[in-house]
């Protein structure tokens, strides 16, 4: 039996909030998965059910009302939501760099992107 090969990206109880004028919103609640090298994951659901979010939280592109309540994200063993902006002139890659998201939608646009389109 071979050793099982670390996965590229773990993510493993994941849970974001925001807060709002009206109150905490939690909008990420333990979410985990792992994706191995060269594989490719979908995350589907209704709407408002944390698939942007997640996406967001995990490039650290959250809003500033937003932040991760609990859970890890690492990439190829790099914990991503320890890393933090690199100083300029640093060769440190910042972070999320080598991670993307792809969000569709009928509009073409990604929910707290800024936008996007579709093709």
């Amino acid at each position: 039996m071979a050793p099982r090969e670390q996965p590229l990206l773990a993510v493993d109880d994941l849970s974001v909030q925001f807060w709002t004028g009206g109150g905490t919103v939690y909008a990420v609640n333990g979410i985990s998965f792992e994706v191995a090298a060269g594989e490719t994951l979908g995350i589907v659901g209704e709407s408002g059910s944390g698939k942007s979010v997640t996406a967001l939280a995990l490039l650290g592109l959250l809003p500033r009302a937003g932040r991760v309540k609990s859970g890890t994200a690492r990439l190829e063993g790099r914990d991503l939501l320890q890393l933090t902006d690199a100083p300029a002139g640093s060769s440190q890659e910042p972070p999320g760099s080598k991670a993307a998201t792809c969000c569709s939608s009928r509009t073409g646009s990604c929910a707290g992107s800024g936008g996007g389109r579709s093709r």
